[in-house]
């Protein structure tokens, strides 16, 4: 369950700072952007915490 949380908490901080970047050139897209990011930060820092640890 920790590991969920932890991936959760980094997919949620990378997802913003790509939001953040994309901003300024995809005013209309940024938030769909952010979240696709988010998502795949997510599921990539749970399979590496899963899996690997």
């Amino acid at each position: 369950m920790e590991k969920l949380l932890f991936a959760l908490a980094v997919g949620a901080g990378m997802g913003w700072l790509v939001a953040g970047r994309v901003k300024k050139e995809e005013p209309k897209m940024y938030r769909q952007i952010g979240l696709i990011a988010g998502v795949i930060a997510t599921v990539v820092v749970w399979s590496v915490a899963v899996f690997v640890w």
